[in-house]
């Protein structure tokens, strides 16, 4: 009686380990419902963490969501905590960029996989992205071009309009960057996403500071300041506040250019 009542014991043990560690992956089990909860709530606490500038806590976040995920074959959560990587990995600096290019590449593959749009829009976004930081700026209009084609709304669109306001700035396009960015703006300000109006002010007010339109300049780069301090956007708030202290600079070496013809 007592091997019996042991070997049950160890059989019931055994069984509750084999449950703990294969989670049961059929749809709409409540096992199901809490692993993809459990991956959510680790996105969402890593993207958290690294937009208030707690970065490393936030990226350490997100590779656990990436492992998780992977672990367990949910294919659009594992694209989702994928890309929410790459992003942070590319944001970051650090020269992480090529880390965060090649992460981006497997959450497009995810995204394909797992039949997520958004996924493979926003993939494609921050993949146009690393092309404009490296100056590589076919590449990123090829990118950013695909991002706009399969994005799944305006507000996506917008995003990755932005993002191509800048590129078509590089290239020296002013007043096409500047119709651009101003369709971002007004798409964000319309639909309340503060992030993608003040990146596109930002950026409009750069190119106006560039063509010698400091007024305008100085409101937009006010205007984006403004988006972020409300929205404490820590990582970017650096390059708006540099290109508004540059606004008093250039009009004071402007002025005399002005007066000998050169404007």
């Amino acid at each position: 009686m007592e091997g019996a009542v042991t070997e049950r014991e160890s059989r019931s043990r055994d069984g509750d380990r084999t449950d703990d560690q294969h989670p049961d992956p059929r749809p709409g089990t409540s096992r199901s419902v809490q692993s993809e909860r459990t991956i959510e709530a680790l996105i969402e606490a890593g993207r958290a963490a690294f937009n208030a500038g707690a970065t490393d806590a936030g990226i350490q976040t997100l590779r656990r969501a990436v492992e998780e995920s992977e672990a367990q074959g949910r294919d659009r959560l594992h694209g989702r905590a994928l890309l929410a990587l790459g992003i942070a990995l590319v944001h970051i600096g650090r020269g992480r960029d090529g880390e965060g290019a090649t992460v981006l590449h497997a959450a497009l593959n995810a995204g394909a996989a797992g039949g997520d749009q958004r996924t493979r829009a926003e993939a494609s976004r921050e993949l146009g992205y690393i092309e404009f930081l490296r100056a590589r700026y076919d590449r990123a209009e090829r990118w950013l071009a695909a991002a706009m084609d399969e994005a799944p709304d305006d507000i996506e669109r917008a995003t990755a309009l932005g993002v191509l306001g800048a590129v078509t700035a590089d290239l020296g396009r002013t007043a096409g960057a500047l119709r651009k960015l101003e369709e971002a703006a007004s798409i964000g300000q319309r639909r309340d996403k503060p992030r993608v109006e003040g990146w596109a002010r930002a950026f409009a007010g750069r190119t106006q500071l560039l063509r010698g339109e400091l007024d305008a300049s100085a409101g937009q780069l006010d205007r984006a300041l403004s988006i972020c301090r409300a929205a404490a956007w820590v990582s970017f708030a650096p390059f708006r506040l540099n290109s508004r202290i540059a606004v008093p600079s250039a009009a004071r070496i402007s002025a005399p250019i002005r007066s000998v013809g050169f404007w």
